[in-house]
């Protein structure tokens, strides 16, 4: 069976200092993690890769 492949993007929008930083830093986090990825198998990417080791970081 192939491979199906989805895209799907996010944007967050909000007033300064109202956790949007925290949000998707959570969420990244989690989706990286490898139990998360084997039970939904999902793989979340960052657009930039700089991005996405900053989002990890965090």
């Amino acid at each position: 069976m192939p491979k199906r492949v989805l895209e799907q993007h996010l944007a967050v929008f909000g007033e300064s200092g109202s956790g949007k930083s925290v949000l998707i830093s959570s969420f990244y986090g989690l989706m990286r993690e490898r139990q998360t990825q084997e039970r939904t198998r999902l793989d979340v990417v960052a657009d930039d890769a700089g991005q996405g080791d900053r989002l990890f970081q965090n």
